[in-house]
Parts: C-alpha cells; sequence; structure tokens
C-alpha cells in the first residue's frame, strides 16, 4: 500500500509541477476557505486543520491533521490527514487517512488508503473506486467496478455497486438488500506467490537495517563534524513549524525544475548538475535532523534537556524508524517529518545560515 500512495504523491506532485505558476498557496495551524470564496487556480493548503466551504476551480491539494471538504471542486482533491471528511463534490478524489468518512461525489474514480473508511449513503461514485485499509464500511453507490484490499469489509444494505467486486480480503460481509450486478471474485494469494512475498520481505528487513545503520553512521558523523549546522536546522524546525513544511512541500517541487531548466541551457549545465546532487543529499539527510528534533523533544520531557547532541539523534532515529512501521498512519507522520526536515535544511542552507538572535533558542 505504501508504494502506492508514494506513486499517488509522485502524480500529485507532476501535476502540481506543472501548473505550479497557477498555485494558490495557504498555510497556517487553522484554514479555512468560506462558502462565497472562489479559488480560480489550484489550492495548496497546509496546516492543523483545514476547512473548504467554497468554490476550487482547480485542484485541491492538501496535507492536515484534521480536513473538511464542503464546498465543490472542480478538478481533484488529493489529501492526505489523520481525519479527512468529504462531503463535497470533485472530478476525482484521491485520500490517504487514518479515518476517512465520504459522502460526497467523485465524478470519476475514488481512490482511498485508511486506518477506517466510512462511504456514505450519500456517496456517489461515477466509475470506478479503489479503497484499502484496516475497516471498510461500504454504504455509497459506485456506478462502475469497486477494488478492495483490506482487513474487514463491510457492504452496507444501501450499497450499489454497478459494475463487478474485486477484493483481497480477510473478511467480506455483504448485506442481502446489498445491490452488486456485477460478478463478486476473491483474489487468494498462491502458494509461489506467498513464497516470493516471504523472499522479498526477508530482503526488505535486510534493506531497513543496512538503511537504519547507514543512517546511524552518516549522522553521528554529521554529529561529530557539524554540530553547530544541526544545531540550526534544528531550531528552524522548532521555531517555524509551518513555514519549515511549506518550504519542504515547495522545495520537493520545484527543485526538480529548476534543475531541467538549467540542464537544457549550455551555460547551466554544471550548476544543474551541482543543484541535482544538492537535492538528493538533502532528501537523503533530512533523516537526521527530523531524528535530532523528535530525541531532544523526548529527552527534554524526560528532564533531560542538555542531554548530548549525539544521544538526541541515536534515540530520535530510533523512533523514527519505528514511528514508520506503523500501519497506516506510519507513512502520514514520517512523510509531514520530512517535509519539516527537508524544508528546514533548504531555507537554512543546510544549516551555513543562522536564525536571527530572536530565533535561536538558548
Amino acid at each position: 500500500m505504501f508504494k502506492k500512495l508514494a506513486l499517488l504523491l509522485l502524480v500529485l506532485i507532476s501535476i502540481f509541477s506543472l501548473s505550479a505558476s497557477a498555485l494558490y498557496i495557504k498555510t497556517g495551524e487553522k484554514i479555512y476557505i468560506p462558502s462565497d470564496t472562489i479559488i480560480n487556480d489550484n489550492l495548496l493548503a497546509i496546516g492543523e486543520r483545514v476547512t473548504v466551504d467554497g468554490v476550487v476551480k482547480g485542484d485541491l491539494l492538501v496535507l492536515a491533521d484534521t480536513l473538511l471538504i464542503r464546498g465543490s471542486v472542480e478538478g481533484d482533491v488529493f489529501a492526505i490527514g489523520a481525519q479527512v471528511d468529504m462531503r463535497g463534490d470533485a472530478r476525482n478524489i484521491f485520500v490517504g487517512g487514518g479515518e476517512v468518512f465520504i459522502s460526497g461525489v467523485s465524478k470519476h474514480d475514488l481512490l482511498v488508503a485508511a486506518g477506517k473508511l466510512f462511504l456514505h449513503e450519500r456517496a456517489r461514485i461515477g466509475k470506478d473506486a479503489f479503497v484499502a485499509g484496516g475497516q471498510l464500511d461500504i454504504a455509497g453507490k459506485i456506478y462502475r467496478d469497486l477494488r478492495i484490499g483490506g482487513g474487514e469489509v463491510v457492504l452496507a444494505p444501501s450499497a450499489l455497486v454497478k459494475g463487478k467486486i474485486d477484493h483481497t480480503v480477510g473478511k467480506l460481509s455483504i448485506s442481502d438488500r446489498a445491490r452488486v450486478v456485477g460478478a463478486v471474485t476473491s483474489f487468494a494469494q498462491p502458494k509461489q506467490s506467498r513464497r516470493i512475498a516471504q523472499f522479498f520481505a526477508k530482503a526488505l528487513i535486510a534493506k531497513q537495517i543496512v538503511g537504519f545503520l547507514s543512517m546511524l553512521l552518516l549522522g553521528i558523523l554529521a554529529v561529530v563534524f557539524f554540530p553547530d549546522q544541526i544545531k540550526t536546522v534544528a531550531n528552524k524546525m522548532t521555531d517555524k513549524f509551518w513555514r519549515s513544511l511549506g518550504w519542504g512541500i515547495l522545495a520537493l517541487i520545484l527543485l526538480p525544475i529548476i534543475v531541467v531548466i538549467l540542464l537544457v541551457t549550455v551555460i547551466g549545465i554544471p550548476l544543474g548538475i551541482i543543484l541535482f546532487f544538492l537535492y538528493i543529499f538533502a532528501i537523503y539527510i533530512a533523516g537526521i535532523f527530523a531524528s535530532v528534533v523528535i530525541g531532544h523533544s523526548l529527552l527534554a520531557r524526560l528532564g533531560r534537556p542538555n542531554a548530548a547532541l549525539i544521544w538526541s539523534f541515536v534515540i530520535g532515529l530510533v523512533i523514527l524508524k519505528l514511528i514508520g512501521m506503523v500501519p497506516f498512519v506510519g507513512w502520514l507522520v514520517s512523510l509531514v517529518l520530512f517535509f519539516w526536515a527537508f524544508g528546514a535544511v533548504i531555507s537554512t542552507r543546510f544549516g551555513t545560515q543562522r536564525l536571527a538572535a530572536a530565533e535561536v533558542k538558548a
């Protein structure tokens, strides 16, 4: 599922990269788009609580803890959040979250990956629905095919699927009053596939261990040789959370475009190559700074605010890896932490640009 979400994120970034000139951006703890507001561009909203009651003429991209959409989106909705409540209508709906509630209309397709999903009886999906999660309750109407992967799936009496149902689930319950026009097909994993899956699972574990040890070694070297730069980035992260988060998303989108522009010009090729490697390096080391902030925050709560920087990093790295292993929610938290740290790295120029005296913590 993570690979599908990563693919979704890449598609999302590509779409917004192509239309970056028509992008309206709002950041903050609480973001509200009132019902009498019409946004004629694509909207990027990053905040703790986001509510959209107005009209968005383009696409809507949201990264939030709590998201409520009651307005109309003429383009596609791309949403990532702990709690997502979609009551409005859109062309396509792509959602990843902990708890997802949908009672609106998707004129074309629906793609959801969630811990819990409830597709209300008022929900209408014009074409296909692709859903994955732990607990899935389907009560709405899907006018083509439904493809499901998850733990427990329930089709309520009000559910309608005008096409077929393909599923790979632990338990599927279909009400006698639910209407399914096409065939219901279960795809069980064959033995050979299970053996292949076990092999790749072992390879993935080995990769995770090697990756952890590599990051641990790189982080220790960074703490030993560049402690001031690490503190600068960490301070930026804690003092300017939303700004760093916004910078992280924008930099991830815009820097590759700048690199391509430089590479297609003769005089810009050397600078484009340098910028490309700096971009990749910043992505790789973002985890170091996220680990330092996480570890320092935990140690401060335990009464050790002055603990050595190296211990903050080591403890934070362990916590960061454990967070990434949590089903459904782990990838979301890891993604936010990455954007947060990546933005701080870019905005401080790898920790070489010091904050103003008023911003630096004692």
